[in-house]
Order: structure tokens, then C-alpha cells, then sequence
């Protein structure tokens, strides 16, 4: 019997960054995308078990309308708490960005790579992250 692939939530708005996101990440995971904050947290507001059904979030910080941070705060409070895990993954280098999201509730901030090999990099810490809370089958 096959497992059930193992969900991923993307609040992007880009679609050059999504096709080469999904192109890496989509050997590990299933993958969801919302292209607003707004999308997203409308979505996984719905129940609280659209938020439990995600192995991991990656929300970028330039969003159109709710930007990434805000999106991270409704995440941990629809959540209850430190699952699932929730990582800001933006190509923004403004001072402070990684701050504000790791002061919202994100458990890590990460530079958009340039690379697709920058992205397996990242896909690989992201599993690794994922399986320092207790899924060491990643």
C-alpha cells in the first residue's frame, strides 16, 4: 500500500518562483499553492485540520495585499502552536525581514536561491528541519 505524500503549503505570488520551487520540491511533497495571504489564510482558516494537514509552509515576504509575516501570525494562531513548521523563503534583502519573521512565528528564514542546485540545498534543509521534529523518515 502506498503512503500518502506528504503536504507542503506555498504562499507565493510568483509564477517563475513557483514553477522552479514545485520543479524541486514537489519529489518530496505534495504541494499547495496560494498565490495572496489572503488566499492562503482564508483557506486554511476553514478548519483547524487544513492547518494539522501540512508538513511544512514556505511563505514569501512580498505578497500582494497581507505580506508574508502576517500570513506567518495566522498560521501559528490558526495552528494553536509550533506545528506544522513554518519557514519565510523571500528574495527581499531588506534589514529586518528575517526578524519580523522569526519574531511572527517562523522557525526559519531562508534567501530565495538563484540555482536549481540552491533549491535542492534548500528542499534538503527544509527535510531536515522537518525531521528534527520527530519525522525522521523524510
Amino acid at each position: 500500500m502506498a503512503m500518502a505524500r506528504r503536504q507542503a503549503g506555498f504562499v507565493e505570488d510568483s509564477d517563475e518562483d513557483f514553477a522552479l520551487f514545485s520543479r524541486v520540491f514537489s519529489d518530496r511533497w505534495e504541494l499547495r499553492r496560494w498565490e495572496t495571504g489572503e488566499a492562503a489564510t482564508e483557506a486554511l482558516a476553514r478548519t483547524e485540520a487544513q492547518v494539522a494537514a501540512y508538513e511544512v509552509f514556505m511563505v514569501d515576504h512580498d505578497l500582494p495585499g497581507m505580506n508574508g509575516v502576517a500570513v506567518i501570525e495566522r498560521i501559528r494562531a490558526s495552528s494553536g502552536g509550533d506545528e506544522p513548521l513554518v519557514c519565510m523563503v523571500s528574495g527581499t534583502g531588506r534589514p529586518g525581514i528575517s526578524d519580523s519573521a522569526l519574531a511572527a512565528g517562523a522557525d526559519a528564514f531562508f534567501e530565495k536561491p538563484g540555482s536549481v542546485a540552491g533549491l535542492r540545498a534548500l528542499a534538503a534543509q527544509i527535510s531536515a528541519l522537518v525531521a528534527t521534529r520527530g519525522d525522521s523518515d523524510l
